[in-house]
Formats: structure tokens, sequence, C-alpha cells
């Protein structure tokens, strides 16, 4: 297997994994809101660790969320106007764009380890959970958002070298654009 065979068959496993755990936490965050609701409002009796375990969920959620969104060119850019301008501008800015964001992942990962490791305190509604814990998925998803950026960005240079400055749609980066 050639190491771009290897990477690729790396990146498809991690799409795989961070998508089962994003529904996970979709999961977690509808039962534990539904189960909170009725608790509440039927049976007067809400469980203390209802709300925070549904902020937490969907905040893992969605900021794991943001690499699977990276990855796949489906990111909150400006891919109608890219397309309308020049070729090589609208693919300059596009590779701006990445760049910004694989500068928020370096961000992400390293502040928000330094945050998370010096977060003092307790949930006590969860059996005094240290607030560190839940705060790890600021350097988590800033690692997967880096990585994600550097995807796209390989593969979009190898489109460069080979004269190819379209901007591609998300469904066309489905498969990858990495070379063969």
């Amino acid at each position: 297997m050639r190491f771009v065979d290897a990477v690729r068959t790396l990146d498809r496993v991690l799409q795989r994994i961070l998508h089962l755990i994003c529904g996970m936490f979709m999961l977690l965050t509808i039962v534990f809101t539904c189960y909170t609701v009725v608790m509440r409002y039927v049976f007067l009796n809400p469980p203390f660790w209802g709300d925070t375990v549904t902020l937490f969920a969907n905040i893992w959620m969605v900021f794991l969320a943001v690499s699977l969104s990276v990855r796949k060119r489906e990111q909150i850019a400006m891919q109608g106007i890219y397309s309308m301008l020049w070729p090589k501008l609208g693919f300059s800015l596009e590779i701006l764009w990445l760049v910004l964001t694989l500068l928020v992942g370096v961000f992400l990962a390293s502040v928000g380890l330094l945050a998370a490791l010096n977060t003092p305190g307790e949930y006590w509604e969860l059996n005094r959970l240290e607030r560190k814990y839940p705060m790890l998925i600021l350097p988590l998803s800033g690692l997967f958002i880096t990585g994600a950026a550097l995807a796209v960005l390989v593969e979009d240079w190898y489109r460069a070298r080979r004269g190819d400055y379209r901007v591609i749609s998300r469904e066309a980066s489905a498969g990858g654009d990495a070379p063969a």
C-alpha cells in the first residue's frame, strides 16, 4: 500500500469515527433533553444534572463537527463568491480561508489545552467532576480542525501543481482530490 493510499484510508476512518461520535452526542443531547423535560413537567422532579449533561453533549458535538465541515469543505465560507471570481483569485481566497482555519485550529489546540488544564472548580451536579475535563474538547477539536485544514490544503496544493484552480464544491470533495 502506498503512503498516499494509507493516508486516504486513515482520513476516511477518522471521518467515520467522528461522524459516529457526533451522532452519539446528538442522540445523547436529544435523550437527556427529553428525559429532563418529562421529569420536570410530568413528574415535577427534574434531575439536577440534566441540563449540564445536555449542554456538554451539545458543545462536544458542535466542536467535533467543525472539523468534519472543514474536511468536507462545508464550512461557512464564500464559495459562491469564489466561483464568480477569476479562478486563481477565487482559489487564492479559498487557500487564505483554509490557512486562517488552520490557525484557529492551532490556537484551539494550544491555548485550549492551557485553558482546560488551568480551569479551577468542579461540577457538583456531576459528582464533583473537575471542570478541566469538559474543557478538553478545546484542544481535541483544535487538533482535528488543524488536521482537516492541512488535508484540504494538501489536496489544493496538488491541484494547483496540476494547474487546476477551480473552486471545489462540497459535493466534488467527497472523494478527495489528492493525487492518485
